[in-house]
């Protein structure tokens, strides 16, 4: 249904003529008539809510976005629940956000020790940079692999520290 016929249903069932419409939104007979018969699409914001106003309906009805002409919602409502909904999820957000980057510094930090475990067999003692002869290209290409290795990585670091405990018992 279009908004003239939802304001011309509406205008009747209130027992409202043309002319007591136009008086109460502060317009003329013949623009509530084209109103009603589509003449004018484009009604301007503030004369849709007078109408809204008159015949005991939303404008959101009377644009024909919702199909309940006396919703039980009251839309305001609906809307500050909205932006407290959203407010609410953009903290969860900024939260969620804070604690994975807090959680990657970490990773990366690991990822860094790993690293220089296998090149020096020591942990680092810096936290700033590594030591020794490493370059930045090795260092990344190592964070790659393990990044995109971690299993595989896992079970060689489990046989070197076998080996490594093999080693010290072995009597020989």
């Amino acid at each position: 249904m279009s908004t003239g016929k939802r304001i011309r249903n509406l205008r009747k069932a209130a027992g409202l003529t043309m002319d007591e419409v136009a008086a109460a939104i502060g317009t003329i007979r013949q623009t509530i008539y084209k109103y009603e018969h589509d003449k004018i699409s484009n009604i301007p914001q503030d004369k849709i809510k007078a109408l809204a106003t008159v015949l005991e309906t939303t404008p959101a009805y009377l644009l024909c976005y919702i199909d309940d002409p006396n919703p039980d919602v009251n839309y305001n409502e609906l809307v500050e629940m909205h932006v407290q909904a959203e407010k609410a999820i953009t903290e969860e957000l900024k939260s969620a956000l804070d604690s994975i980057t807090r959680e990657r510094k970490k990773a990366d930090r690991k990822l860094l020790d790993i690293a220089h475990k296998l090149c020096y067999k020591t942990p680092m003692k810096d936290s700033s940079e590594p030591i020794g002869p490493i370059t930045a290209a090795r260092m990344n290409a190592i964070i790659d692999f393990i990044s995109s290795n971690e299993s595989t990585l896992r079970v060689l670091i489990s046989a070197a520290d076998d080996a490594e405990t093999k080693v010290e018992t072995d009597p020989e």
